[in-house]
């Protein structure tokens, strides 16, 4: 039954070692003497963290949701999200404009009809463009919707009401709707 403990204590198979030496890696003392120089030191270590999860339970449950608190308060700065379909019905019911956000290059390729292309880029810049729409919504839509939130951010900031279309122009061309190119 020594080696049995020897094993369950350190890893190692010390069946063929003398007592003393299965004793030394029993208890964790590592040294020249054990059969395998560890003892059971490297598993306290390896378990140090599901420990202090099990231990700290309310530490890592409040961290939990502070970090799922700021996800959301981030993700709601840019405005709330829409399907292609409630953006459709509001640029069809004349209560919002559409901006993209895309480069005039790619703009060009194909954009959503009566779309108003500013660059992300120049946003700040022009943003003079859209103060006679600010009774309207704002859509913004972007390639990915990878800068439509710090847009919206922007945006809301100087007023406008604002919202994102979900999935951005890759939504809409997966989705087969009408495009202009021009």
């Amino acid at each position: 039954m020594r080696p049995i403990l020897a094993a369950f204590a350190c890893g190692c198979r010390a069946s063929a070692a003398p007592a003393w030496r299965e004793l030394s890696c029993i208890l964790g003392r590592p040294s020249a003497a054990a059969p395998c120089g560890r003892g059971i030191r490297e598993r306290e270590v390896s378990v140090s963290w599901l420990d202090f999860v099990v231990e700290q339970w309310i530490l890592v449950a409040i961290l939990t949701a502070l970090v799922v608190a700021f996800l959301v308060l981030e993700s709601r700065k840019g405005g709330s999200t829409i399907s292609h379909h409630q953006a459709t019905r509001l640029l069809n019911g004349g209560q919002a404009v559409l901006v993209d956000l895309r480069d005039s290059k790619e703009f060009k390729t194909g954009h959503i009809v009566d779309a108003i292309n500013i660059p992300y880029a120049s946003l700040a810049t022009k943003l003079d463009d859209l103060e006679k729409h600010k009774s309207k919504q704002i859509i913004v839509v972007d390639k990915m919707g990878q800068h439509a939130g710090s847009a919206g951010k922007i945006l809301r900031d100087k007023g406008f009401q604002v919202v994102r279309m979900q999935g951005g122009m890759m939504e809409w061309t997966q989705q087969n709707l009408p495009l202009v190119k021009a």
